[in-house]
């Protein structure tokens, strides 16, 4: 999707708020009386404080809220139960019988009756259930005209009532949605987001400039919030987990329920253009949890109370005394909470930086670049603070101001492959430093084929041996591009023990980007060395060459 097209349809979001400031329904004034509850969907019955609060919001004991299954693919039982919670809170909840796929009932006749509008208009508080949100706006703003039963709901919100929505009840929320949005994976991969398709106008309740994204951490949508908040303009977004609820009225926000919050802020986030690929950097982060408020005007987080009681984590403070030294490396960052976790465990860590990766295991259905991935880095920056408590059965922390850049990367398949039996383990590991020589040797054919070089080589410390092979190597007509492949036989000693095993190096250069892979040839390994697997990393530092040589040898047939 271009830039163009998502400045359309903030566009076309903005001129709907318009439109309902027109209409006498002001988001602005709304933003300011209403209460918006934003739940991050699969809320349980159970979750006391999300529906109390919900309850609260719209007047306490008795307080009237219609409930509204317009986006359910069952809508008479969700509302049934919707209803049946809210009340067993203290409300008189009454369900709306507004939805395209309630039985037995015309649409156009429910949504056009003067009698329920009323009823919606006369009410406190206003809820939205889970399923399609596109049913939802499809149903009160078709074509992006606002319908006299949304124009009532937006009069109960704009008086100081509450409307609150869960999953599909949420993603309403802003003025722009996810309509139907592919896999967040395929969106950091190009896929197409367009306008009335994948993303849409929203009904805005948190008015035009906060986006909102729910199911956040469980499904990982950290990976479509990031690529449509750059394109579309958004600076600040909200990501609900599951069971949990923002309450935002005015400029503030609580966090209730379950889990917590995710504030994605990407007001200093910039992309490297020369990139095709999506890429990001300088992307501010902050998890909240139950209890936390957070003010929109002045940026400032304040944390739940029994927090506040722990001391405070400040990463650039002479007193910082991190509790981890682990180095985490997350194979799947955009996994069910993995991004919270890893937020926790760095801000109480003497590491500066986590990294991970989001890649597909087995390739998604329309994937057409199956072995593409993304390195995520999370990483303190000078602001970065937390607070930590075990006060509430767990590690509860409220961790502000990460940092996140995102990178495109490639994934090597198969990703591992079974160990037959008897097979050997790299379990060693040794380094030391090594002398080489090559020697060029004639070329045959074209002035463009590869170039031919012998090798010499001299192994010092825990392998001291000597080595010979030859090298095939091609240079290309682009600066820092260049492919080399190679095989050379050492023989020696592997700490202590002696014979001879074959290296095979494959290389290439990437515009100055290296990888190389040198590794044992299978069941090349002679005398003592019999059954040698290994790999070698090679790095060069002051002039010199230096190995580091992971390895594992079967024991020997006479070790007591």
């Amino acid at each position: 999707m271009t830039v163009s097209a998502f400045e359309r349809l903030r566009a076309v979001a903005l001129l709907f708020v318009a439109c309902l400031a027109a209409s006498g329904v002001r988001a602005e004034d709304a933003a300011i009386q209403g209460t918006a509850i934003v739940i991050g969907g699969a809320l349980r019955y159970d979750n006391h404080a999300v529906w109390q609060r919900v309850v609260d919001a719209a007047g306490g004991q008795g307080a009237k809220i219609a409930v509204f299954g317009t986006a359910s693919g069952n809508p008479e039982d969700s509302t049934a139960q919707i209803v049946k919670a809210l009340n067993a809170h203290g409300a008189r909840a009454e369900a709306i019988p507004v939805a395209p796929r309630w039985p037995g009932l015309k649409l156009q006749e429910q949504l056009d009756s003067a009698a329920l509008i009323e009823k919606v208009r006369s009410s406190q508080g206003v809820f939205f259930s889970g399923g399609a949100q596109a049913l939802i706006v499809d149903t009160l703003q078709p074509d992006g005209k606002a319908t006299p039963m949304l124009q009532a709901i937006w009069e109960v919100y704009r008086r100081g009532g509450v409307v609150a929505g869960s999953s599909a009840g949420a993603a309403i929320m802003s003025a722009t949605m996810f309509r139907d949005a592919p896999d967040p994976l395929l969106v950091m991969k190009g896929g197409r987001l367009r306008v009335g398709r994948e993303v849409a106008p929203g009904l805005g309740f948190v008015g035009p400039k906060l986006f909102v994204d729910q199911h956040f951490l469980k499904r990982g949508r950290l990976g479509r919030m990031l690529p449509f908040m750059l394109e579309s303009g958004y600076k600040l977004g909200v990501g609900v987990e599951e069971n949990s609820a923002a309450v935002i009225q005015g400029d503030h926000m609580e966090v209730i329920g379950a889990h917590g919050v995710l504030l994605v802020d990407t007001s200093q986030a910039a992309s490297d253009a020369a990139q095709a690929l999506f890429n990001v950097h300088g992307v501010r982060l902050s998890w909240l949890d139950p209890g936390d408020r957070y003010d929109f005007a002045t940026g400032i987080t304040t944390p739940a109370a029994v927090k506040q009681a722990e001391p405070r984590l400040d990463p650039n403070a002479p007193d910082y005394r991190p509790a981890s030294r682990r180095d985490v490396f997350y194979p799947n960052i955009l996994g069910d909470g993995v991004i919270a976790s890893a937020m926790g465990l760095l801000i109480d860590s003497s590491r500066t930086e986590f990294r991970g990766l989001a890649f597909a295991g087995k390739p998604l259905y329309g994937d057409t670049a199956p072995d593409l991935a993304f390195e995520f880095r999370l990483y303190k920056g000078p602001d970065s603070l937390g607070w930590c408590t075990g006060a509430l059965g767990g590690d509860d922390c409220t961790v502000l101001n990460l940092w996140l850049d995102v990178q495109p990367a490639t994934v090597a398949r198969p990703f591992y492959r079974n160990l037959p039996a008897g097979a050997i383990l790299m379990n060693k590991k040794i380094s030391g430093e090594f002398d080489v020589k090559l020697a060029p040797q004639a070329q045959d054919g074209a002035a463009d084929a590869p170039g031919r070089m012998l090798l010499d080589k001299q192994y010092h410390g825990a392998l001291e041996a000597t080595a010979a092979g030859q090298m095939l190597a091609m240079q290309t007509t682009v600066k820092g591009s260049a492919g080399y492949v190679a095989m050379e036989r050492v023989t020696g000693k592997l700490d202590g023990r002696e014979g001879s095993f074959a290296l095979q190096h494959t290389g290439t250069m990437d515009r100055g980007a290296p990888t190389l892979s040198v590794t044992v040839v299978p069941d090349s390994g002679t005398g003592a060395l019999q059954g040698l697997v290994g790999r070698m990393e090679i790095r060069i530092e002051g002039g010199k060459h230096f190995y580091d040589f992971e390895y594992g040898l079967p024991e020997p047939a006479d070790k007591p």
